[in-house]
């Protein structure tokens, strides 16, 4: 190659590059003015592999029925009011932790059921001279070894006077379970009889380009919602690469169901010895999957009306007595409303937002109203102990 064909070829390479590096910004200042997108509200943790950003907004519009609301983050990251480490004074502090039904980016702060409950609860605090403060610690994405995680690490600091544990069926079993987690996060296994912990990989440029880049571009949001997140494949090749936090919840995980149940067993025995170690009182509010409770429901139907019934889905029972169980032998109190949530299905359009999503403004409602009792009953005991 001659000296003028290679510099020929250098300028023609150095315009294509200009050309695109135009276009694709060009594309992004378009997106941005004509297109509403969610924005990332999420960014990497050393620990629990991912964490809310300090402060973050973003219009929300997924079951939002063509009325988006701008949600708005605290300086923890978290979907709740700001909060201090240190009580404030005669007030009493329950600290929630869960992944996006608690988090509930459909609701208002205030419509929420952690808030509801503080409403209630304080209510009937009042006359024992002191208010209930719930701190709302839910991020969507967390699962079960986040969880515990949490707890044992950084919980201690808030200083709370019991903690409520919101475990929904559907994933949170799945989220750090090594055979179908990301490894974007931190997973568990068994091996030779005992749980192996696999903590979070350490940040590298991959995870930088992925939370200050690729994070903030409406094109590349676009690019993923249009293309990346529809496609099976991509979302294969995604979360391999640990740019997805979300569990292949399409695998069968080679029918370690079992396994799944007894390392979530292990974490739950973990949590709930964390807590007794800090003499903080555990109550778990258990989440019904609606695919599950769709399941009963079309059972339900196919009896009433003489029809045949369809086969309930075993690792879904299995998900469901396995955990039951778990938390009874354990001595863990909890509430599970599946019956209420089956009832309200059969008897209209039910909790979750289009038959399959998140907590609907009712369901925080009832939700809340399930819980005031067994937690008051929570906050009296652990006055009245010695």
């Amino acid at each position: 190659m001659t000296e003028g064909t290679a510099r020929r070829w250098l300028v023609n390479l150095l315009v294509a590059m200009v050309a695109t590096m135009v276009s694709f910004g060009a594309a992004e200042l378009v997106l941005r003015a004509t297109w509403t997108i969610e924005r990332v509200t999420i960014e990497h943790d050393p620990l629990l592999g991912f964490r809310g950003r300090a402060h973050a907004s973003t219009v929300w519009t997924r079951e939002m029925a063509s009325a988006p609301r701008t949600v708005q983050l605290n300086a923890e990251g978290y979907h709740d009011h700001e909060r201090t480490r240190d009580v404030p004074a005669a007030t009493r502090r329950l600290l929630f932790v869960g992944d996006s039904f608690l988090e509930a980016y459909q609701v208002e702060i205030d419509a929420g059921f952690a808030q509801g409950l503080a409403r209630r609860l304080t209510n009937r605090a009042r006359a024992e001279g002191y208010a209930v403060e719930t701190v709302n610690q839910g991020v969507h994405g967390y699962g079960l070894g986040v969880y515990a995680l949490h707890i044992r690490e950084r919980l201690p600091a808030w200083n709370p006077q019991g903690v409520v544990l919101c475990l929904f069926l559907g994933n949170d079993l799945h989220d750090n379970f090594t055979a179908v987690a990301s490894p974007a996060v931190p997973r568990f296994h068994l091996s030779a009889g005992d749980v192996v912990y696999l903590p979070v990989p350490e940040a590298g440029a991959r995870t930088w380009l992925r939370d200050n880049v690729l994070a903030r571009s409406v094109l590349v949001r676009f690019l993923w919602m249009r293309l990346i997140k529809t496609s099976g494949g991509a979302m294969q090749l995604a979360r391999a690469a640990g740019m997805v936090s979300t569990p292949d919840l399409q695998s069968d995980a080679g029918g370690r169901s079992a396994e799944m149940i007894v390392v979530a067993t292990h974490l739950l025995e973990r949590i709930a010895s964390d807590l007794r170690q800090l003499d903080v009182p555990l109550f778990v509010f258990v989440i019904p999957d609606p695919f599950y409770v769709q399941d009963l429901v079309d059972a339900a139907r196919a009896a009433r009306d003489g029809t045949p019934a369809l086969k309930l889905r075993a690792e879904r029972q299995a998900t469901e007595s396995g955990v039951l169980q778990a938390l009874t032998q354990l001595g863990i109190p909890h509430l599970y409303p599946r019956h209420a949530f089956v009832q309200a299905r059969l008897d209209g359009d039910g909790y979750y937002r289009n038959g399959f999503g998140h907590f609907t403004d009712e369901a925080h409602r009832v939700v809340a109203e399930h819980l005031e009792v067994p937690l008051w009953e929570m906050l009296e005991a652990d006055s009245a102990a010695p």
